[in-house]
């Protein structure tokens, strides 16, 4: 028997796998990658606007990965392309192993990989044109963290909090869903001081950012709220971008 859990466990290792390259191969057909090389130059030059600049880990790993196959590949400035679509395609096969062991905690071994399956298939709907590297490791992050507090391992998620943070600030929110999900459930200091704890490694991991890459400027509008342009009248859309981004509007 422990040889069969054994074979089944590298099987969906290498189905998980099979389906994050899969799914940054979907990515590299959809994305603007003739952008990628001057995007990554500016993150790795800190010369990039916020909030990119504070988001430099995945560049960073890019960067130590492209060196590395740029021995291996006929044409050098391929290198790059090929570290950001490896690089996503390996993260996101962890993700989804991750999360078939986080759906575990509740659901038997076909339900939790039916999960998965299902967050393989919805992925490539998520993959837009504008380049954003940050998104496989955040999504990693996230679904450690909420294994991390389904099983009760509430000391990993300041080291989590604090390395993701080098991702992504959206990590933010990891400490505030510790604190609904243990409120009640465990003793009310405890939950305090832990929650402040995580907390503090995000204000420490962020605070570390802007220190050292200084304040700068947003290379669009966060939010803008688009109007019909009549005195008084209600906001129509929500813009998530402003024309000088590039991008779309909702």
């Amino acid at each position: 028997m422990k040889r069969t859990f054994a074979g089944q466990d590298v099987g969906l290792l290498l189905l998980y796998l099979g389906l994050g390259l899969t799914s940054a191969w979907v990515w590299s057909l959809l994305a603007d990658v003739q952008t990628l090389p001057r995007w990554h130059a500016d993150m790795v030059l800190g010369e990039a606007p916020a909030p990119n600049q504070y988001r430099p880990l995945t560049p960073w790993l890019a960067e130590g990965l492209a060196r590395g196959l740029a021995q291996w590949v006929s044409h050098p400035p391929f290198a790059l392309f090929y570290a950001y679509l490896l690089l996503r395609g390996l993260v996101t096969g962890i993700a989804l192993l991750c999360f078939d062991r986080y759906l575990r905690v509740w659901f038997s071994g076909a339900a939790a990989a039916a999960g998965a399956l299902c967050v393989a298939a919805i992925l490539p709907f998520t993959y837009q044109r504008v380049v954003q590297e940050s998104d496989p490791i955040n999504l990693l992050v996230f679904v450690l963290a909420f294994w991390a507090i389904a099983r009760k391992r509430d000391m990993a998620l300041i080291p989590l909090v604090a390395v993701g943070t080098l991702n992504r600030e959206t990590t933010a929110m990891i400490p505030a869903v510790y604190l609904l999900a243990r409120w009640g459930q465990s003793p009310a200091r405890e939950t305090a001081w832990k929650t402040a704890a995580i907390g503090a490694a995000w204000v420490v991991g962020y605070g570390a950012l802007r220190l050292g890459y200084g304040s700068r400027d947003y290379y669009c509008d966060v939010l803008m709220w688009s109007r019909t342009g009549r005195r008084g009248s209600r906001p129509r859309r929500l813009c998530l971008y402003s024309e000088r981004c590039g991008c779309w509007r909702s």
